[in-house]
């Protein structure tokens, strides 16, 4: 029988959101891949707010120190990132995570037994983490897909 629905609308219905719940696509291991620890999260945002590019070059500037100390020790980690995005969109920032995930992917994939999709923000980001890994990393095939609801927390 045919169905009353145009093609597109079919397609849109059987997509990978779709498939999960009701069991005919395999649901997804989430990694949140951070090219970070928090300390140096905190540190790089502390040095911004503080205007300065190291922590000697505070020195014994005590309006410095107060803001360089309220990030490392007073903000929560939400606000630290909140201030931090546009690092998030930086090609240092992508690079990091591209050489994290082809160093970590050994253990994570089982030796190659399973593969990963990377998942970013929009497309322009998707665009660039493929060239990324088409020019650093040729022997992987890679897939990106971008879903703008992302926000890393």
């Amino acid at each position: 029988m045919m169905s009353s629905l145009p093609y597109f609308d079919i397609f849109t219905l059987n997509c990978i959101g779709n498939g999960i719940p009701d069991g005919n696509v395999l649901g997804f291991d989430l990694n949140r891949e951070d090219d970070m620890t928090e300390y140096e999260l905190r540190e790089m945002v502390a040095l911004h707010e503080a205007e300065v590019d190291t922590v000697e070059q505070i020195g014994d500037d005590p309006e410095k120190k107060a803001k360089y100390d309220a990030v490392m020790n007073d903000w929560t980690i939400l606000k630290v990132e909140d201030k931090a995005k546009s690092f998030y969109q930086s090609n240092e920032h992508h690079i990091a995570v591209a050489n994290k995930i082809v160093a970590e992917r050994p253990v994570l994939s089982v030796n190659g037994k399973f593969h990963a999709i990377l998942a970013t923000k929009n497309i322009p980001e998707a665009i660039e983490y493929y060239r990324i890994f088409k020019t650093r990393f040729p022997e992987y095939h890679v897939a990106t897909v971008f879903d703008d609801s992302i926000d890393n927390e």
